[in-house]
This record gives C-alpha cells, structure tokens and sequence, in this order.
C-alpha cells in the first residue's frame, strides 16, 4: 500500500471530520523499516502525533486492544517490544535470542508466538512478564508459520521443498508433515 492509499483508507476510518466511531481509539500505528521508528498516526487529525525511535527496523505490528498495547517486531536484532496505545511509548522490550522472521498472537491471546530461523525455534513471550516462556526446537530453517485462532497449534513450512511441520504448542511437540 502507497501512502496515498494509507491516507485515503485512514481519511475513511476517521470519518472526514466527523466524531470517530464508538471504541475506536483514533490511532494507527505505522512501521517504519527505514527510519528505524513506529509512527502513531492520529485518524482524525490525519497526522503524525508521536514517533518512536528504535535502534534496529521494525518490520510488523500486531495489535492487542484488549490490553491496549501494540507490539512491534525488530528482526535484526531479535527484541519484541511492546507499546501503550494509551502513552504513545515503549514500555516494554524483550530479546528473543536470535533473528526473527514473524508473529502471530496465540490462540488465548496471553502471548506471542515469534518463529525465528537463527537459531530454529517458535518461541513464546508471555504477556504478564514479557518473556520468553518456552522455546521449541525446528529441524530446518523455517520461512513462515501460522497459528491457529482456537486450538494451541501451529503450522511451520521450511525451505523450497514445500516442507510443513506441525505442532501442539501445549505440548512444545513438531511432528514432520510430508507433502
């Protein structure tokens, strides 16, 4: 998406000027690799009310509305960190030991799946410490994941071969899947 297009999406999110919609909070908040920062962008002003520097690029952002929070992903330098929509800051970071590669929030919504491929592991960070709370061990470099909204499963693929692993995130268990 163009920053033309951000701003025509955002302008319709706001309303054009008229009162924002029940339970929205107003924010959006933005990636921005090169400037090595997160932007909160006011949709009702259309404009950039706060940037947030970071020392390595961020590159996603997942939103929690139900603790208010905004976490952003920083590969290079393998850290989460989480930010309060309400301050508009960083309150707090967390190393994943190794290069990240993506998230996805868990199926309960009290933590972070974060899938790294230096080294190969999912890793859990837990939300009432921001930590990291398990670690499973993957056979190969992975290139992508998923996990599942209801059960506490992912879907891991690895490399050009179409290789997929599966696994019970209870049970911190992959199990291989041919295709």
């Amino acid at each position: 998406m163009n920053r033309r297009s951000f701003l025509a999406s955002a302008a319709a999110l706001a309303g054009c000027g008229r009162k924002p919609l029940a339970g929205f909070s107003g924010f959006a908040f933005v990636a921005n690799e090169e400037g090595k920062a997160i932007a909160a962008v006011d949709l009702n002003a259309l404009a950039v009310v706060r940037h947030l520097r970071l020392d390595h690029a961020p590159t996603k952002l997942i939103g929690d509305a139900a603790r208010k929070m905004v976490y952003a992903l920083t590969p290079d330098n393998g850290m989460l960190h989480e930010i309060s929509t309400g301050k508009l800051q960083r309150e707090r970071w967390v190393s994943l030991g190794g290069h990240a590669l993506d998230m996805r929030l868990s199926a309960k919504g009290n933590s972070m799946w974060v899938l790294l491929d230096e080294p190969r592991q999912l890793v859990e960070v837990t939300f009432q410490q921001l930590e990291v709370a398990r670690r499973i061990a993957l056979p190969e470099t992975p290139i992508s994941f998923d996990v599942s909204t209801e059960l506490p499963r992912a879907v891991v693929s690895f490399g050009d071969a179409g290789q997929v692993g599966a696994a019970d995130l209870e049970a911190n268990k992959l199990w291989r899947v041919d295709c």
